[in-house]
């Protein structure tokens, strides 16, 4: 159970107190994932800096466990893994990150690239050097992916517009743009799904 691989990780420190710091941690959580995306510092005020430093330690190789099945050759159309790989790999970023993830013909990743990192609340996005590095890669479809830090999991109108002038220039060079995927609050939002794209 959740419980008790929370329990594990905290036993190290706290192998009297572990199953009730673990039912603590996640009641506070709400779920396992939200634990392991918490900060340190917030681990740190309930647990204590060792314990905290073995969450995330637990949370970077589940992070890197889910990039393994990515880079193995999931289809990334179908997958759940990209919804988490992306959750756990954005979390805890006080800044907008643009992303785009670039697969070939068989939806198998090629690259994730971070393209740009902007404030709190907005990156700047160049439609030319997407164009440019889609051609260099030689994707034959890409996943945009960016994260709203201080906003809601909802697209602005500015994402919007953006993923559609993208859509638009991408599709001229031969290469899908499968979705865009917004990380916020713990969710992902697919503007495929919204019917945006």
């Amino acid at each position: 159970s959740d419980e008790q691989a929370l329990a594990a990780i905290l036993a190290n420190h706290h192998a009297d107190e572990g199953g009730r710091l673990a039912r603590d941690l996640l009641t506070r959580h709400r779920h396992f994932s939200r634990v392991l995306s918490a900060s340190h510092a917030a681990h740190t005020r309930t647990v204590g800096a060792a314990s905290a430093t073995d969450i995330k330690i637990a949370a970077d190789a589940g992070r890197r466990v889910l990039e393994a099945d990515l880079s193995a050759g999931q289809e990334l159309r179908r997958s759940k893994v990209l919804a988490d790989y992306l959750m756990v790999s954005l979390k805890g970023r006080a800044t907008e990150v643009f992303r785009v993830l670039w697969v070939d013909a068989d939806m198998r990743l090629i690259a994730d690239e971070t393209l740009w990192e902007g404030t709190v609340d907005f990156t700047p996005v160049l439609a030319r050097e997407v164009y440019r590095r889609a051609l260099e890669i030689g994707a034959h479809g890409s996943f945009l992916v960016h994260n709203h830090p201080s906003n809601g999991p909802d697209p602005s109108r500015n994402d919007i517009s953006q993923t559609q002038e993208l859509v638009d220039g991408l599709k001229l060079l031969g290469v899908r743009v499968y979705d865009h995927l917004i990380v916020a609050n713990r969710t992902v939002t697919s503007m495929t799904a919204q019917g945006l794209i």
